[in-house]
């Protein structure tokens, strides 16, 4: 199989007429629409089974995965994109994660293990058996699907806080571990200028918020600011620098006066009237800290239990076994340093690679392109912000869509030449044919 470049395959001259007859919509635009066929599918999941299912909740990978296939049937081709960095690393942190799930669940008998954590993740490789970006008028029609897939799940997250649907209420499918898709659905809308479908958006996000005042919402919220701050005006380095800086200062603040932060956790709680599960998430990072004191290079890689069993107070309650409610510390504790510098090596580079594809689509005068990246780049870092929580990794659901936003992400391409630029034309190589 041969790796070529990341940019559209444009076939020469005498094959144009044939292939004009044969493919009539780029691949890419394909392999978007069954993505964002994923996203719409986790969004209607209202009984949570793709989460806490049986091992059938697995055939939701049929569809990226088969429709896949079927395309490659359609144009078949010995091509594929040139992997990125992201991808490599990705790769290798899947590589690592599925062996040792796999030997925990067949020799060491297992019962939490971390499959649902990777096996989804292979859906984030997809784009790379595509071999035509697509359109400006393909990519606005899955910026207007998303936005869409983002109402609905907010219609849907009203109704089940509402009272009136209790199989909603009671599936605790809408609440901290999709809240992703509030902020994902608000800047599709807001990008694709629906301004009467934004004003109902917002309306119904702040019911949502104030029947159920989370602060994880409110900890995306933020995120979704700070994004949109980055990206704003095509974006620049020198954001992403101020905002990197002030967030580091804020965590060692943070880390140094821990007992305070526990006290305005404690009065947020207080103040909302919600239960104060502080003492619980404190006893399962502890936990989960602790294991990884015990290994701090590899863990076990990820060969053991993804929960653990812990007391809700110290030194009294119940015992109960839970998750441990923060997907940077599972990596911590199951992959050592490892595994957790994979995952955060990973998400540098992702979206080093998104931002770059997106100052790019803003030059090329590609505004569709632009759009649908600054919305998928808000809605990966609202996930990556919940991740910290919330087990979210531990989901099938919640790791296909995390996977699915990444696989959009660089579906759209590379960007196109700048206007008024001249082309780029190599001085040996021939351009890239069909077979």
């Amino acid at each position: 199989m041969r790796v070529e470049g990341t940019g559209v395959v444009r076939p020469t001259a005498p094959q144009t007429r044939g292939l004009a007859a044969r493919v009539r919509i780029s691949d890419g635009y394909w392999l978007m629409r069954i993505l964002t066929l994923v996203l719409l599918a986790v969004t209607l999941d209202v009984t949570n089974y793709l989460d806490t299912g049986s091992a059938a909740r697995y055939l939701i990978l049929v569809l990226p995965i088969g429709g896949t296939m079927l395309l490659r049937l359609r144009t078949p081709s010995t091509l594929i994109r040139r992997p990125t960095a992201a991808d490599r690393v990705l790769l290798l942190l899947i590589t690592v994660g599925l062996l040792g799930s796999v030997y925990g669940r067949l020799e060491l008998g297992t019962g939490s293990t971390a499959l649902p954590v990777f096996v989804p993740m292979l859906i984030a490789f997809l784009y790379l058996f595509t071999l035509q970006d697509p359109t400006e008028g393909q990519v606005r029609k899955i910026l207007f699907a998303i936005a869409a897939i983002g109402l609905l799940y907010v219609a849907l997250n009203a109704l089940a806080n509402s009272g009136f649907a209790p199989l909603l209420r009671e599936s605790r499918s809408f609440r901290n571990s999709k809240v992703l898709y509030v902020a994902l659905g608000f800047v599709a809308i807001l990008m694709a200028k629906q301004r009467s479908r934004l004003l109902v958006f917002v309306c119904v996000a702040v019911y949502v918020f104030l029947s159920y005042p989370s602060a994880t919402s409110a900890m995306v919220s933020l995120t979704t600011l700070i994004t949109m701050f980055v990206t704003r005006r095509g974006g620049s380095s020198r954001r992403v620098w101020i905002v990197a800086i002030v967030a580091a200062i804020a965590l060692v603040i943070a880390l140094f006066n821990f007992n305070r932060s526990i006290q305005v956790a404690d009065d947020y709680f207080l103040t909302v009237g919600k239960q104060n599960n502080t003492n619980t998430r404190l006893a399962l990072w502890t936990a989960g800290i602790r294991k990884f004191e015990s290994s701090p290079f590899v863990g076990d890689v990820f060969s053991g239990e993804t929960t653990v069993l812990v007391a809700r107070q110290a030194g009294g309650g119940a015992p109960f076994k839970n998750p441990y409610n923060n997907d940077y510390i599972l990596f911590a504790a199951s992959g050592g340093v490892v595994g957790l510098g994979l995952l955060v090596l990973w998400i540098v580079l992702a979206e080093r690679s998104a931002l770059r594809r997106y100052r790019g689509f803003v030059r090329a005068a590609q505004p569709y392109h632009a759009a649908l990246m600054r919305a998928l780049l808000v809605g990966f870092n609202a996930w990556l912000t919940a991740a910290a929580f919330n087990p979210l990794f531990q989901g099938l659901a919640r790791s296909v869509t995390l996977a699915a936003l990444y696989g959009l992400m660089m579906a759209l391409g590379e960007p196109g030449p700048v206007a008024g630029s001249a082309p780029v034309v190599p001085a040996r190589s021939p351009p890239p044919r069909y077979p």
